[in-house]
């Protein structure tokens, strides 16, 4: 009776049987990193200095006070606003977060400018801290 193991000569080979399939992968992979390798030193060359796309909130608990920084995507977490009463208002971020110690959800909403500066805070089970820009 045989099972599915392959005869011992298969074992006593140099190569295992599949053996060119790994090879075969560790090429892909290496092409794969050297292609977005290559893309990205071609989005830095169109478009320098547009990497940096992130901002920080920082808020804190009601309930034990934890400090929770938040990063906000600015390609994925800003949401257009139009608000006929503040013609200013252009961008709304809203974020839910919980603490690393504490389980409260702590709810934000931000109210930024076109150029994404703060017009204005609305925090539910925290208080807001502070609104800023990634730095280099």
């Amino acid at each position: 009776m045989r099972g599915i193991e392959p005869p011992l000569r298969a074992w006593e080979a140099r190569v295992l049987p599949l053996n060119h399939t790994r090879i075969a992968l560790r090429r892909l992979k290496a092409i794969l990193r050297l292609t977005m390798k290559t893309v990205k030193k071609i989005i830095e060359i169109l478009f320098p200095g547009t990497q940096k796309k992130a901002f920080y909130a920082a808020v804190r608990c009601k309930d034990c006070g934890e400090e929770v920084r938040i990063r906000i995507n600015r390609s994925s977490d800003f949401q257009m606003a139009h608000d006929s009463s503040n013609p200013s208002h252009y961008f709304t971020v809203k974020k839910e977060v919980m603490g690393k110690d504490c389980f409260n959800l702590m709810g934000l909403t931000l109210a930024l400018t076109n150029n994404a500066s703060l017009l204005f805070a609305d925090v539910k089970g925290c208080e807001f801290i502070t609104f800023d820009r990634e730095r280099d």
